[in-house]
């Protein structure tokens, strides 16, 4: 078994989704949480000085999608083939895009309430149908039957979402 050992600041955010694969999959892992202060003397010897990334053997793999994906691969939480693995990373895509859209940094309470409302109507929803929807063929092909990486950053984003709703 690959040494494995995720890189990430002391916080839940994009490696959240990569501790939850870990955990379904029952891999042991190092889970290095950086403190804000040392982010700055570590940040150029990070891939893209960015974060998070995984070490595996000493080789890195940067970007927290690329991650889950090669987690998925690797504990075969993909789908078990190309074309599910393909479905499976447009969901993701589709997902990331659309929570990035959040009205993330408002601070005014009041704006906010009104921008994340339009934002849930406009964007949440609809994106969301169209996963949902037939024109992909989506319903029939997510019976739910079996844990797939997907869930693991849909669970993710939700949870970040939640924070960001009710503080």
């Amino acid at each position: 078994m690959p040494a494995y050992k995720l890189t990430y600041f002391d916080v839940r955010g994009l490696a959240e989704m990569s501790r939850y694969v870990f955990a379904e999959a029952g891999v042991q892992y190092e889970d290095v949480r950086i403190k804000s202060d040392d982010w700055p003397k570590l940040k150029p010897s990070t891939p893209f000085g960015k974060m998070p990334y995984l070490s595996v053997d000493g080789k890195e793999v940067a970007h927290s999608r690329a991650i889950v994906r090669f987690l998925g691969r690797e504990f075969r939480l993909d789908g078990g083939d190309s074309l599910t693995a393909a479905r499976l990373d447009v969901w993701i895509e589709q997902l990331f895009e659309t929570y990035s859209s959040m009205p993330w940094t408002e601070e005014d309470e009041d704006q906010k309430a009104k921008l994340l409302a339009t934002w849930e109507k406009e964007t949440l929803a609809p994106k969301l149908e169209k996963l949902g929807g037939n024109k992909c063929g989506w319903r029939s092909f997510f019976p739910w039957q079996g844990c797939f990486h997907f869930g693991f950053c849909h669970f993710a984003n939700l949870r970040i979402y939640e924070r960001k709703v009710e503080p």
